[in-house]
C-alpha cells in the first residue's frame, strides 16, 4: 500500500509540475528540437564518457538515456528542482518525477526527433565498440542500505552520492519501462544489421 501510494504521489507531482510549467517546458522541447534540426546536438564521440584507467568502464547508453541526460541538461532537472523548493517537497523525489516527466514529453517530440536519438545511439554503441572492443556488460554491484521497521527487512539502493544526472541514468537503468524495452530491441536489430554490413565491407577490403 505505502508503495502504490508513493507511486500515486510521484505521478500527481509530475503532473503537477507538467501544468505549472508548461510554457517553459513546451519551450524547453522547441529548443531541442531546434538544436536536432541544426545539427547542434552532442556527437556519438562526445556521448561517450571517457574514463580514468582506475574507473570501470560504462555501459554505451541507450536512446532513451541519451535523450534524458540532453533534456536534463537542456533545464528540465532545473525546472524540477525549483518546483520541489517552492512547494516544501523533499529532492529525493526529484528522480522518479524526473523520469516521468521525460517520458511524456518524449511522447512529445515527433517521430522524426525520437528517431534521432535511436540513431545518435546506434553510433555511440559503434563509437563505444571502437574504444573499448573487449568490453563486456557486467551487472554492476550497488550499495545496499538495510532499513529495519516494525520487525519488516527490506533494502533500498543507495545512489545518493551520484551526481544527479547520473541518479536520472541509474533510476532509467534499473526500471527499464516496457516501451523502453522495445526500443532497445528495435536498436539491437538495427545494431546487427550494421555489424553485417560492418563485416561484409571488412570482407570485401580482403
Amino acid at each position: 500500500m505505502a508503495q502504490e501510494s508513493l507511486v500515486t504521489d510521484i505521478s500527481e507531482l509530475t503532473l503537477q509540475v507538467r501544468s505549472e510549467n508548461k510554457e517553459e517546458l513546451d519551450n524547453l522541447l522547441i529548443l531541442l528540437e531546434k538544436k536536432i534540426d541544426n545539427d547542434e546536438m552532442p556527437k556519438a564521440n562526445e556521448i561517450l564518457r571517457y574514463h580514468d584507467s582506475d574507473k570501470k568502464i560504462k555501459r554505451p547508453p541507450n536512446s532513451i538515456i541519451i535523450y534524458t541526460n540532453q533534456i536534463g541538461k537542456f533545464g528540465l532537472l532545473n525546472i524540477i528542482r525549483n518546483f520541489c523548493e517552492k512547494h516544501g517537497i523533499n529532492k529525493q523525489k526529484l528522480v522518479p518525477i524526473s523520469k516521468k516527466l521525460s517520458k511524456i514529453l518524449w511522447e512529445d517530440l515527433s517521430s522524426e526527433h525520437q528517431n534521432f536519438f535511436e540513431e545518435l545511439a546506434l553510433k555511440v554503441n559503434v563509437e563505444h565498440k571502437k574504444l573499448y572492443p573487449n568490453y563486456k556488460y557486467a551487472v554492476r554491484k550497488r550499495k545496499v542500505r538495510t532499513t529495519y521497521k516494525l520487525y519488516d527487512f527490506k533494502t533500498e539502493t543507495d545512489d545518493s552520492s551520484l551526481p544527479l544526472d547520473e541518479q536520472v541514468e541509474e533510476h532509467y537503468e534499473d526500471s527499464t519501462s516496457s516501451s523502453t524495452k522495445a526500443t532497445e530491441n528495435k536498436l539491437t536489430e538495427k545494431q546487427d544489421e550494421l555489424d553485417e554490413l560492418i563485416l561484409d565491407s571488412s570482407d570485401d577490403e580482403n
